[in-house]
């Protein structure tokens, strides 16, 4: 219950500085301005899906906040969701590259570095459960399989 007040108190405090504030135009505006400051605040979207905030179903504010580019803490849009690829390196497939080190922070594995590039990896036999992990922290994965490598036909 503690959360719920704390939210609203967040809440009236970012209608006080709108208010305050310069002029905004228009419903459309004040949607906007409201959306992002409380996206500012790190306020939930379910948050204000609550009657008593915008009054609006979350897919309602869902489809606002890829409107406006707007990324809250439990829903980031699509175009705004980080991509990386995971590669097949032997029995692991590994991040290399920048992205590794918040890949790694995220999943809880170390970090380690090839040729001076940092990289990260998970055993391919839990890969399953590493991507669900990452999809649920709003990453599109790409997964790129090693290709098998063909037999040389023995000639008789």
């Amino acid at each position: 219950m503690t959360d719920t007040l704390d939210m609203f108190a967040a809440a009236g405090e970012t209608l006080n500085e709108m208010a305050n504030g310069p002029h905004i135009g228009g419903h459309a505006g004040i949607t906007e301005a409201l959306m992002r400051r409380l996206c500012e605040k790190g306020l939930p979207l379910a948050h204000l899906a609550d009657r008593r905030m915008m009054k609006r179903s979350l897919s309602t504010l869902q489809a606002h906040a890829r409107e406006y580019g707007l990324a809250f803490p439990d829903y980031v849009p699509m175009e705004l969701r980080k991509r990386i690829a995971l590669i097949q390196m032997g029995d692991f497939f590994e991040v290399i590259g920048e992205d590794a080190p918040k890949v790694a922070e995220t999943l809880g594995i170390v970090v380690t570095k090839r040729d001076g590039k940092p990289m990260c990896g998970v055993p391919a036999h839990v890969l399953d459960d590493y991507v669900e992990k990452l999809k649920a922290a709003f990453y599109v994965v790409k997964i790129v399989r090693a290709k098998k490598k063909r037999k040389a036909a023995a000639h008789a």
